[in-house]
């Protein structure tokens, strides 16, 4: 009789836990469900959100380019006119490189970043009578890394609708999101490990993002001391210098040109043409403010 009970209490014992472990599998199988709607629920909205911020960026930039105060400021420059404007960089670095320089010194990106700013003032104001103040914060954690290694080209309208995109409008100056008559948004730099692409160190998405995104090792030519001009010609191409200067266009010393892609070790590829300094002027990023 007692073999009898502790059989049956085997038996149901097995049923038992045999039933358990598919009502666990079943439960971490509806998880795993779960969490891949999840998962596709913050693409989505990560997709939408950046399609929808282009937009607005394309709306308020023809409207900033339109407005009175604009249009006079673009046809005043063109006579000769020269009334400075100012223009805000917000710089945020997530490049936890160092790098060192021909006679062994060490440089943190920070620094670099620094260098390569001061640079862009000179050109901005010299060229274009844009004054540049700019604000240089680091990021040390949770920075993903879609948001170290980028792309450029059409990798970069990917990457604006994936979690590189959304990281950095959640990162980039609180100013982007303010629209207000005549009052400029920053334009925010962010110094990333890689940006990847056809001969490229960074990359701007024009007047469809008011973010760009800058390599590291671009910043300064360290075998040189050189600061070098990517920072300045990707904030350029925010400020509406959407294409390149290239060596067909006859009519210019493409050379010397700030948005001639090219060789860097070029001096001084930093000028612009009246008319690039007067379209930058008249951009959202500008004001007299």
């Amino acid at each position: 009789m007692l073999r009898a009970w502790i059989l049956l209490i085997v038996v149901l014992g097995s049923q038992f836990f045999g039933w358990w472990s598919s009502v666990k599998k079943g439960a971490k199988a509806v998880v795993q469900g779960a969490k891949a709607v999840i998962r596709a629920s913050k693409g989505l909205v990560r997709a939408v959100s950046g399609l929808v911020t282009q937009l607005y960026k394309t709306i308020r930039e023809f409207l900033e380019r339109i407005n009175p105060l604009s249009l006079l400021d673009f046809l005043g420059y063109l006579i000769g006119i020269r009334i400075t404007k100012k223009l805000r960089l917000y710089v945020v670095v997530l490049s936890k490189q160092t790098f060192q320089d021909s006679k062994g010194g060490d440089w943190r990106v920070p620094e670099l970043a620094g260098r390569a700013v001061e640079h862009a003032k000179d050109i901005f104001y010299k060229q274009a009578k844009v004054r540049i103040s700019a604000e240089i914060i680091e990021i040390f954690s949770d920075v993903p890394e879609a948001a170290l290694n980028v792309g450029c080209g059409s990798l970069a309208w990917s990457d604006d609708l994936l979690e590189a995109g959304g990281y950095f409008r959640r990162k980039q100056s609180i100013t982007s999101y303010l629209w207000l008559p005549f009052v400029p948004s920053s334009v925010t730099v962010f110094v990333v490990d890689e940006v990847n692409g056809s001969d490229t160190s960074g990359c701007s998405l024009g007047i469809w993002a008011d973010y760009v995104t800058v390599e590291a090792g671009a910043l300064v030519d360290l075998k040189t001391n050189r600061p070098k001009r990517t920072l300045a010609h990707e904030v350029a191409h925010a400020c509406g210098l959407l294409g390149h200067v290239h060596s067909w266009m006859g009519w210019m010393n493409y050379r010397v040109n700030l948005m001639y892609k090219g060789d860097d070790r070029i001096p001084p590829a930093e000028s612009l043409t009246r008319l690039q300094e007067a379209r930058i002027r008249s951009s959202p990023h500008c004001s007299y403010l």
